[in-house]
């Protein structure tokens, strides 16, 4: 398994003026779960079905931390490699979003993982 190195900002970054690929299966799974909760529903043209809900369904909305969490929970659990969320919080305040969340792996890991972003 393998993808892209993206850099702190998330844009594609260059290794010895090259692009970087990342190989290990948890940092891997990581960095596309992070996709997974950056990415706008409708915003990726190839599948304008892949994303999280956040102009139809969050920002400007008077909704619920469970709500909230199920859309983060559900993407979480759609990346290939997860077998299970087992732990999971959000916090949330206007654009800014903290999540933490633990999940076992097909591939027998444990990922535990810390993500804090603007939208």
């Amino acid at each position: 398994m393998q993808d892209l190195f993206l850099g702190n900002n998330h844009d594609i970054t260059l290794v010895n003026n090259d692009l970087g690929v990342r190989k290990d299966a948890l940092t891997v799974t990581a960095q596309c779960i992070e996709t997974r909760l950056k990415l706008f529903l409708g915003e990726w043209n190839l599948d304008t079905t892949l994303g999280i809900p956040y102009f139809q369904a969050i920002l400007g909305q008077k909704v619920d931390k469970g709500l909230i969490s199920s859309y983060f929970m559900s993407e979480i659990a759609k990346e290939r490699n997860v077998k299970s969320v087992d732990d999971f919080s959000v916090k949330f305040e206007g654009r800014r979003f903290e999540i933490e969340f633990k999940c076992a792996l097909y591939f027998g890991g444990i990922l535990e993982k810390q993500l804090g972003f603007e939208v």
